[in-house]
């Protein structure tokens, strides 16, 4: 069953949790994780970004969205082409 849309609130903060798939780890070296901060930077200034934790195999990201479309957010897409 396909997960239901989003629901966006703009200007609220939000919890973000992104999570490998199965709950397997995401990073796995030090370059990993400094990989992922320099995608999540761009995406940090153009959000306001409160808070984030790289964990091993999620991430935690307090942000507060000003537009609709939250896929110009995840770095994730960018670090699964890696």
């Amino acid at each position: 069953m396909a997960r239901p849309p989003r629901f966006v609130l703009i200007g609220h903060p939000q919890l973000m949790i992104i999570r490998g798939n199965n709950h397997a780890p995401i990073f796995i070296t030090d370059e990993d994780y400094q990989f992922y901060l320099e995608k999540l930077k761009p995406a940090c200034d153009k959000h306001k970004c409160q808070a984030y934790v790289l964990m091993t195999n999620h991430v935690h990201i307090l942000i507060t969205l000003y537009t609709l479309n939250t896929a110009v957010f995840y770095p994730a897409r960018v670090f699964n082409a890696k």
